[in-house]
């Protein structure tokens, strides 16, 4: 399945989403909220906290000996839950 039809697929699980992400392979991190102001902290935290988990999943990588195969990684993913037309033009 490409990746395209498999995100649109995912976009209708609605609350279950997390768990299909998770047994996709991700570990989903959930931003959710109707404020744009007050949106970009909680979402700084969520991208800092998925940076972090990159750069040790990599840190993992390099340390491991040559030629011996390491556990795949369960990347993070962040997924933003909005209210539709969230910042859509303003009438």
């Amino acid at each position: 399945m490409d990746t395209n039809c498999q995100s649109n697929i995912l976009a209708r699980y609605r609350r279950g989403a997390r768990h299909a992400h998770e047994r996709l392979g991700w570990t989903p991190h959930v931003v959710e909220g109707d404020d744009p102001d007050i949106k970009c902290t909680p979402n700084g935290r969520v991208m800092e906290g998925c940076v972090l988990e990159i750069r040790a999943i990599q840190e993992k990588a390099r340390k491991a000996p040559k030629g011996q195969p390491i556990e795949r990684p369960k990347w993070p993913m962040i997924i933003l839950r909005t209210p539709k037309g969230w910042t859509g033009p303003r009438k």
